[in-house]
């Protein structure tokens, strides 16, 4: 008798515990989706290796993770070669890597940081005067921390705008950024301008410095 009362005490502790442990997992499981990003639920590694190959075909997703409003996706080459930018000679003899951050446009609501790993190769050609240097790609500028394609739309974005008015626009929707930045990428932009349809001209003088003025004609 007592063995059966001790038999049954043990089967219903045991589904006690069994049930207490499934409600635990229904919580947590709730809980995780509520922080979730909305997007992250129906979004897979192959969506975003899609939108990055538009970038480069060679490029290749290793993962990715949200911060915040940003997406961070790291993202590697998978060539194993790279071109001298002094004596145009290939090598294959990687010396090192490091992770170089870029900017690159937002998908869905959020915005993107691309962490790239990047090669740095030996220069075979002993007689080139660089020995060392970094891995190439098209889709950026050598210093730049911004892909071209996000240049272009800031630069779009910008030209029928003040800086200022620009920077706001651009914050909340494409990248964080200066005016500083925007009028440095409006400058070395060739704008060109319909003289037909110019109907004012302001000139204005600013200062670069103490006795050294300029002339603006906008």
């Amino acid at each position: 008798m007592i063995k059966k009362i001790k038999s049954s005490l043990t089967l219903k502790i045991f589904l006690m515990m069994t049930l207490v442990l499934i409600i635990v997992g229904v919580i947590i499981y709730a809980i995780v989706m509520n922080v979730m990003p909305n997007n992250y639920k129906n979004v897979t590694l192959s969506n975003y290796t899609e939108e990055i190959k538009k970038l480069d075909k060679n490029l290749r997703v290793i993962g990715y993770r949200y911060e915040g409003d940003n997406l961070i996706i790291d993202i590697e080459s998978t060539t194993n070669t790279g071109i001298c930018p002094s004596c145009f000679k290939q090598s294959s003899r990687i010396h090192s890597r490091y992770i170089r951050q870029i900017k690159d446009l937002p998908i869905q609501e959020y915005k993107v940081i691309l962490n790239l790993k990047t090669k740095i190769f030996f220069c075979k050609n002993k007689e080139c005067k660089v020995k060392k240097f970094s891995e190439q790609f098209d889709f950026i500028e050598t210093h730049s921390r911004m892909t071209k394609r996000l240049e272009s739309q800031i630069i779009k974005t910008s030209k029928s705008m003040s800086a200022r008015a620009s920077k706001e626009v651009i914050n909340n929707g494409l990248v964080k950024i200066s005016d500083d930045t925007i009028l440095r990428l409006l400058k070395k932009t060739i704008i060109k301008i319909n003289k037909n349809e110019i109907t004012k001209v302001c000139i204005d003088d600013f200062a670069i410095k103490k006795r050294l003025f300029r002339t603006l004609l906008d």
